[in-house]
């Protein structure tokens, strides 16, 4: 099965595992603003703040730091209306900004997620409405604040013309290839999310952005992917992470 958020594939608990996840500290938890732009139900607002509430103290404080906001709506264009202006060609497999239920926004420093989305089912076809919850399966609330945070992480500065991220150097880029060059073409098929722009030009960036992101969940344990797959097929980004990006050094020395 493919996995995004579009399409995540539901991950287990790995019970009796001996991967380390890194847990929220026993501290107060930091307030990011949250607004909403359409009605979304009470229970998917309290389930929105306690999903970021569950992240570890230090990266709550590092979006609140960088002034960034929570968007909620029913559908993500009206959730960020600013997306009603395009057509959705940077959604996979050309469907609409409305057929997925999140969108990390590094210009505006926005976490967007929608309480509904578009559900395509069959070709020339129209789409169904469906729930985050329905969307999302197994995968939680957490899971969607611990992938859109690893893209805050990613993102650390701003650049003249651009925003500077970690997975855009050259030797994150080598660590990810490294990895990338391993896996089995099955493997590639179920990660293919993660593989945009793998094998062509380094500067169709979008593989190794959502690779980072998704690889810093698993360290929280565990995004649109099964935690300990995704940490399993990418050691060398692993350890790029852990040895080159100052926060995670910290979480994970807070962790032992």
């Amino acid at each position: 099965m493919k996995a995004s958020f579009l399409n995540p594939v539901p991950r287990s608990r790995f019970a009796g595992s001996k991967t380390k996840y890194l847990q929220c500290e026993n501290q107060d938890s930091v307030p990011i603003d949250v607004a909403k732009n359409s009605p979304v139900s009470n229970h998917f607002l309290k389930d929105i703040r306690r999903g970021v509430q569950q992240l570890p103290v230090l990266l709550q404080q590092l979006a609140r730091q960088r002034g960034y906001r929570i968007l909620l709506g029913r559908f993500l264009t009206e959730a960020h209306p600013f997306l009603k202006q395009h057509s959705g060609a940077k959604c996979r497999e050309g469907r609409t900004w409305d057929s997925t239920i999140g969108f990390h926004d590094s210009k505006e420093k926005l976490l967007v997620a929608s309480e509904y989305c578009l559900k395509f089912t069959r070709p020339n076809k129209p789409p169904r409405k469906q729930s985050f919850y329905q969307r999302l399966a197994e995968i939680t609330v957490d899971s969607f604040f611990r992938h859109e945070f690893g893209h805050i992480i990613d993102n650390h500065g701003r650049g003249k013309n651009h925003i500077k991220r970690h997975s855009y150097t050259k030797s994150f880029w080598r660590a990810y290839q490294k990895d990338t060059q391993k896996l089995t073409p099955k493997e590639k098929q179920t990660l293919d999310y993660f593989l945009q722009g793998s094998e062509t030009d380094r500067r169709i960036k979008r593989g190794v952005c959502e690779t980072f992101a998704e690889v810093v969940a698993a360290c929280l344990g565990g995004g649109a992917m099964k935690p300990q797959f995704m940490l399993q097929k990418f050691p060398n980004t692993l350890h790029w992470i852990q040895g080159h990006v100052p926060v995670m050094k910290i979480l994970m020395a807070k962790q032992g």
